[in-house]
């Protein structure tokens, strides 16, 4: 039955579960008063917490602030209140101290994290209150907002006009009757509400007009509904008239819409696009894509019509995935000959990491490239940095080289030598019913599942088999020095508990799914650090996200589409490949 509450004679039932729950809500949990305690916040139907990364006093105030509180004393890390359950929903929080709500904070998106609940976030508030009472609320917001629809429709007691030209003739093609306040009463400064003029000129491009209403309608219901094929015409109009609320929705809408061109020439517009208006979010947003798409944007014609400033941005980045460095430096070498832009050999080929190709690669360069000759010295300089670095210890060559440059850093190789690939089961695929063997692995000294046919095993969804798992070697760094030095590694996919505990290995994770990459290193070994990464690949081609690893572990998020600040994959994530990435430390 449904409990009671019995007040002056009237008995009233208590409604059970998340009822009247906001969106962005927060709690404490956990602590010994109300005003301390593990953070958590309601999402998507349900609470979860709050990872540590980066936590700090400004946070807690912020959280301690929403909650009524008049400051925070402590901010907690490390599960001080203990240990949540459920999702860690908000990972890497950075508050400026000037947010009312949580969610206004900057952080990694929903989901998106890499930590376990013994690493959850907690405050401690200042137990005074801001206010003791809030009193009773009538809300009759919602028809408050219809109202103002209807007045936008009815266009009764305008005061302002919006002329709207078209880009292309200059002639005007619509005049919107608006009302001045309506526009003054947003906070993003837009151009519209500054004006003091009774009628503002608006100029649009042709493509464009046909969204001028739904973007005036924005400013009396604070509402727009945005598509693939309205989203840049929105952008381009909240750019031009400052509502950066807009811009902002349509930025984060481009991760889900750029995967939609396999050519990628609508990229590269919206690039260009994004530097016209100098939106670096967007900018960034587009390079990212490239980075981790670069394989297949290298092989594409889009990739020769980059500008040189482009091509340089890009090869700035650590995140570039491709098969090795050889083989990013032969699609610049391609670029620079097609585009005839010889001049910019120099500074293109400094971004080239020819440390961490193999001493075959560098060998064939002199041989077989063709810029070779004419930057003879350019090249004789890097190859030489490159054979020392093949050659000589890390503790001497500290002496003579800076290994803290990104030269000496690889970034994220898709060789066989340094990855492997693991094909992730579906929710509800039939398992795997191949008979298995058995073999001991020193790096576990327990029993681990092989597949007959080879040298891993990838099972099935069903919980009652093992998960699914890959095994293979890599040289314990790029140098040449270490090639007869292997490790072997251990990749696991753990979509639950008794999938993780069936594969006889330690199980020390309290949220799932979770992929996780070990292996034996000696104790003496304090050169070498592994900075490893996991792909998430949409139809084992293109990259979904880029996950970092901590403690050669990573809580991953639910791997479907509509995880926010991923690239959109329409037929859900179909495998990982796990990427070793060898440091030397300082």
């Amino acid at each position: 039955m449904c409990p009671v509450l019995f007040i002056l004679g009237i008995t009233f039932p208590l409604i059970q579960g998340n009822v009247g729950v906001e969106y962005g809500e927060l709690r404490l949990s956990g602590g010994r008063l109300p005003s301390e305690g593990r953070v958590e916040i309601y999402y998507n139907g349900e609470w979860g917490t709050v990872c540590d990364d980066n936590w700090d006093i400004v946070d807690a105030h912020v959280v301690c602030h929403s909650l009524g509180y008049i400051n925070a004393t402590e901010a907690t890390i490390g599960g001080v209140f203990g240990s949540g359950s459920g999702p860690i929903l908000l990972d890497d929080v950075f508050c400026s101290g000037t947010e009312s709500l949580l969610i206004e904070c900057e952080a990694e998106g929903w989901n998106i994290h890499n930590c376990q609940h013994s690493e959850d976030a907690g405050v401690r508030c200042d137990p005074r209150r801001i206010e003791h009472f809030y009193g009773y609320r009538l809300d009759l917001s919602a028809e408050f907002s219809q109202s103002l629809r209807d007045l936008y429709i009815s266009r009764n007691h305008c005061d302002m006009n919006i002329s709207v030209s078209a880009l292309e003739s200059g002639t005007e093609v619509m005049r919107l009757c608006v009302h001045r306040l309506l526009f003054s009463m947003h906070t993003d400064g837009n151009l519209i509400s500054k004006s003091q003029s009774n009628t503002y000129h608006m100029t649009v491009s042709k493509e464009c007009l046909k969204f001028v209403n739904d973007f005036i309608r924005y400013f009396y219901t604070r509402m727009i509904y945005v598509q693939l094929s309205s989203v840049k015409c929105l952008h381009t109009l909240a750019s031009d008239y400052g509502v950066t609320a807009i811009r902002d929705y349509c930025d984060k809408l481009f991760y889900k819409l750029l995967p939609q061109d396999p050519s990628f020439k609508h990229q590269l517009e919206l690039y260009n696009y994004a530097e016209a208006v100098e939106d670096y979010l967007l900018k960034e947003i587009c390079l990212k894509y490239f980075a981790w798409n670069c394989e297949d944007f290298s092989k594409s014609p889009a990739w020769y019509e980059m500008t040189g400033e482009e091509l340089y941005a890009l090869l700035q980045r650590s995140d570039i995935v491709i098969e090795n460095e050889f083989r990013l430096y032969q699609a610049v070498e391609m670029w620079i000959t097609h585009n005839q832009r010889i001049e910019l050999a120099d500074l293109l080929m400094s971004k080239i990491r020819f440390h961490m190709m193999s001493p075959e690669h560098l060998v064939s360069i002199p041989v077989n490239c063709s810029l070779y000759k004419v930057f003879e010295n350019i090249f004789t300089s890097k190859l030489l940095e490159a054979f020392q670095f093949h050659s000589v210890p890390v503790q001497k060559l500290k002496h003579y080289r800076n290994i803290s440059d990104l030269s000496y850093h690889p970034r994220i190789y898709t060789t066989s030598d340094w990855s492997t690939l693991l094909q992730i089961p579906s929710p509800g695929s039939v398992s795997n019913e191949r008979p298995l063997t058995y073999t001991h692995k020193p790096f576990h000294g327990a029993l681990v599942p092989y597949s007959a046919s080879g040298g891993q095993y990838n099972g099935g969804y069903n919980p009652s088999r093992s998960s699914p798992s890959s095994f293979f070697q890599t040289p314990k760094h790029m140098s040449q020095l270490y090639i007869s030095s292997t490790l072997s590694w251990s990749a696991y996919y753990h979509s639950n508990a008794q999938g993780c505990r069936n594969s006889n290995v330690i199980c020390p994770y309290d949220t799932y799914p979770v992929a996780t990459l070990s292996t034996a290193l000696s104790k003496s070994q304090n050169d070498i650090v592994y900075h490893n990464r996991i792909l998430w690949l949409c139809e084992n081609k293109s990259i979904s996200f880029v996950q970092e690893m901590k403690n050669f572990t990573a809580v991953l998020p639910v791997l479907n589409n509509t995880a926010l600040f991923l690239f959109a994959c329409e037929t859900g994530i179909t495998s990982l490949r796990y990427v070793v990435r060898p440091y030397y430390t300082q």
